[in-house]
């Protein structure tokens, strides 16, 4: 599991509460398909922000975790974006054993040596654009048979603090 790090754990108002501004928040998503259920994982983003009432500006598909930096820091740039949600699944790479058995899954120290890398990476460009980057990224080292329930769930949360801290943002800056 990455060192210190936990799915979006904040207070989530409810329907009654005063949820929305008086303009949509502007999201953009980026995404790894590197897992086989990722689209669950983007339907759920959306359908939270509809919810919400957040306009999706623009969804970003990459080849993996690791490779969303960049394309954050393009999304950053963009006028039509308040925030971004980043959604994956870091999975241990499938190999063959040394002694040529069966293949294992395996998580070295690389997996979260890079991870943790990616997170410090957007959380520094969240901090050069003033806008939120919420990292809703499963693993690693998180139980392979667990993350199938879990997509959604992180999905749906990942949206609702992106909205909140631009509120907040909003809130504090006038």
């Amino acid at each position: 599991m990455l060192s210190g790090y936990a799915p979006s754990r904040l207070f989530f108002p409810t329907q009654d509460s005063q949820v929305m501004t008086d303009s949509p928040i502007r999201l953009a998503f980026i995404i790894s398909n590197y897992y086989p259920g990722f689209q669950t994982m983007l339907d759920a983003a959306h359908d939270e922000a509809q919810q919400l009432g957040a306009v999706v500006s623009i969804v970003s598909q990459v080849p993996g975790c690791f490779d969303m930096p960049l394309p954050v820091k393009k999304l950053l740039q963009r006028a039509d974006v308040d925030a971004v949600v980043a959604l994956g699944v870091i999975l241990p790479v499938p190999h063959k054993t040394k002694a040529g058995g069966s293949p294992t899954e395996e998580i070295t120290d690389w997996y979260e040596t890079i991870a943790n890398g990616t997170i410090d990476r957007l959380d520094a460009l969240s901090l050069e654009y003033n806008k939120p980057v919420v990292k809703e990224l499963i693993g690693p080292g998180f139980p392979v048979g667990m993350v199938k329930d879990r997509v959604e769930r992180y999905a749906r949360a990942g949206v609702k603090t992106a909205v909140l801290l631009v509120k907040e943002i909003i809130r504090i800056g006038e």
